[in-house]
């Protein structure tokens, strides 16, 4: 652990606090400490005097078991006011919670009682520990260094939370190193150490390094885009350069089940390929970003005369669309009548990565999707004559299981609907429900390109 995670210190005795405060910042560990209020009607939250930003994501909180200071106060009098306190923090990923106390065993009941009566309402820890506040008050050099040992302890007292703390110093670290060998380069350019010329040379490699990334216009309008994608490459190479030894052992000390093959159930499975393949995007958001997915405007489509043009433009029936390409036609009748209703229809956007980035494309381009719910998936089979087939024809492509808005869906693109169109001027188009990721957008256009290119060839058999 090359750098310290995010502490926070909760407690209502200011003294104790200040000496808290001290002996952590005497040890060279950064750490937020924050008074309890108990005595403040107003402050709801007992921490509410205190702004702190949604950015800063603890990974080590520290609480007083009894922040009120009542006297023979029983597990369920102490546990509301430590709820209060970390519905309050912003709670948005793994932390280890300390509690100060000399009884381990009213802990444990103050946190079952947690478990049970605020279960949904904050994200819980991954682990938690008790621990005395007379370890953290240290005033001498050994005692600081005592202390640093002890901080270490809150982290590694938990495997995998060691694991994942180390990985985000690394990724941290690598950063670093990116900026300092471009500061470096920048450097080398002014021979002269003139102060205000190297900051102008390093100002210029980051502007050329965003406009080739994404294109000069794209880069005017984004930014942060464009220099995390010209930044990526560097970044990626500095967090493999150094010796992986260290990280190995505390990735296969967290994770027993790494290198072992393993079945996985379809939720875990659903909610990782969200986190590889798409993008939550909000429902106003640009409606012709590439990548972008579109819903097909369900109310346009169900009455005249929006369903008449729609299904002119396609040639066919909604309803003979749909089963040609996305749900087979076997199964019992209500249940496809079902699956039509539940369906999401839509548009993805698929403009060439290099038009995107020089703005050359003046009609995006979209392919036509369908999102069908899960619990449909017996309809997405196409099998027949014992060949097994989840796709109706070659010009499918099917995402594997993902969770949209917290549910479940089978996600397919076909490449034999494809439209130009603006969308702010088309009443087909409604929200944006997401966006696929780089890697799969350029694999789903790949297989596109491959399906619209494929050679007929006439012959006489």
């Amino acid at each position: 652990m090359s750098s310290y995670p995010n502490i926070i210190i909760v407690d209502d005795n200011e003294i104790e606090l200040a000496s808290l405060r001290d002996s952590f910042f005497g040890a060279g560990i950064p750490c937020l400490p924050i008074q309890y209020h108990n005595d403040d009607p107003e402050n709801l939250s007992g921490i509410d005097h205190v702004a702190i930003s949604e950015d800063f994501c603890p990974r080590i909180v520290i609480l007083d078991l009894n922040l009120t200071e009542a006297q023979k106060a029983s597990p369920a009098m102490l546990v509301a006011p430590i709820a209060t306190v970390l519905k309050k923090l912003p709670l948005h990923g793994p932390y280890m919670l300390g509690i100060w106390s000399k009884l381990a065993g009213e802990v444990e009941e103050v946190i079952e009682l947690l478990e049970v009566r605020y279960k949904g309402q904050f994200i819980f820890p991954l682990q938690w520990q008790v621990i005395s506040k007379h370890d953290f008050i240290n005033t001498n050099a050994d005692g600081m260094f005592a202390l640093e040992q002890k901080v270490r302890e809150l982290v590694r007292g938990n495997s995998l939370l060691n694991a994942v703390v180390s990985w985000e110093s690394r990724v941290s670290d690598a950063a670093r190193r990116t900026t300092n060998k471009l500061f470096y380069l920048a450097q080398e350019l002014t021979p002269n150490g003139k102060i205000e010329e190297c900051s102008l040379e390093l100002a210029q490699m980051l502007a050329v390094i965003g406009n080739e990334a994404l294109g000069y216009q794209n880069a005017g309008d984004s930014p942060t885009v464009a220099l995390d994608a010209g930044l990526a490459p560097m970044l990626s190479d500095q967090l493999n350069s150094p010796s992986q030894e260290e990280f190995d052992t505390l990735w296969s000390s967290a994770l027993p089940k790494l290198g072992k093959r393993e079945s996985v159930d379809s939720r875990i499975k659903s909610r990782l390929n969200t986190f590889y393949h798409v993008e939550s995007v909000v429902a106003d958001s640009s409606r012709d970003i590439r990548g972008v997915f579109v819903d097909l405007d369900r109310e346009y489509i169900q009455n005249s005369p929006g369903k008449e043009k729609f299904e002119a433009r396609i040639g066919r029936k909604l309803k003979s669309l749909i089963h040609d390409e996305f749900l087979a036609s076997s199964g019992d009748k209500k249940e496809r009548e079902r699956a039509r209703e539940s369906m999401i229809l839509g548009f993805l956007e698929i403009s060439a990565e290099c038009d995107f980035a020089q703005r050359k494309v003046k009609l995006p381009r979209y392919i036509l999707g369908a999102l069908i719910p899960l619990e449909f998936e017996s309809l997405t089979d196409f099998s027949t004559g014992g060949t097994s087939k989840d796709t109706a024809h070659s010009g499918i492509y099917r995402l594997p299981l993902v969770s949209i808005d917290g549910q479940d869906y089978i996600v397919k693109f076909s490449f034999k609907y494809q439209f130009g169109m603006q969308p702010e001027d088309h009443k087909w188009l409604s929200k944006s429900r997401f966006r696929i990721r780089e890697q799969v957008l350029n694999a789903i256009i790949f297989s596109n390109s491959q399906y619209v290119s494929r050679p007929g060839v006439v012959c006489f058999l």
